[in-house]
């Protein structure tokens, strides 16, 4: 994208094609979560929530609240698989087999090269999801050493000062919780 901006304008300098670059890209990264993302997530209640796009709105403040990003955003690491199938076109196992969350992240070339996209997006179709209660060990034993993935989203909560959780449930008019019962799925 930057090399096609700085073709077309070659009178800009580096940091102008940056800057250009980076709001297209921020653009379609919405597009993609509004249009694809959001839906899927939030179901039938994305029509209520969030609606359709009806053009520009300057009164509307376009950031994103730092509690979504650092907090709430965070909830698809609890759906990590901690295996994913690759399939053939007739949904049976592909030649090159299933392959571990970790390889998958840090092997990326390998599912680039044996067998492409197709077989994974094939093997996710079929795949049931996981529900977000718990994080898989892929990520929480094996995949950053002496660190885990949830052990980061903790602590990206706390460099962005978010307030606890128990916060978050009285904003979202749930009782307070001072134990692990008054926030176990059995009682809220």
């Amino acid at each position: 994208l930057a090399a096609q901006l700085q073709r077309l304008n070659p009178h800009w300098n580096g940091d102008r094609v940056f800057q250009e670059a980076r709001k297209i890209v921020g653009g379609e990264v919405h597009a993609i979560t509004y249009r694809e993302y959001l839906p899927k997530i939030l179901g039938t209640s994305f029509a209520s929530t969030v609606g359709e796009y009806r053009g520009y709105n300057p009164s509307v403040d376009p950031t994103i609240a730092n509690e979504f990003n650092s907090g709430a955003f965070r909830f698809g690491h609890g759906m990590i698989q901690e295996f994913y199938p690759r399939l053939d076109q007739r949904l049976m196992n592909s030649s090159f087999g299933g392959f571990s969350f970790v390889d998958g992240t840090l092997h990326s070339d390998h599912l680039i090269f044996q067998g492409g996209i197709d077989p994974i997006l094939r093997g996710l179709m079929v795949t049931p999801l996981k529900r977000p209660q718990r994080i898989t060990t892929s990520v929480t034993e094996n995949m950053f050493g002496s660190t885990d993935l949830a052990t980061i989203n903790i602590q990206r909560g706390r460099d962005h000062g978010l307030p606890p959780y128990v916060r978050f449930r009285q904003l979202c008019g749930l009782s307070g919780a001072r134990t692990m019962d008054d926030v176990s799925f059995n009682n809220s």
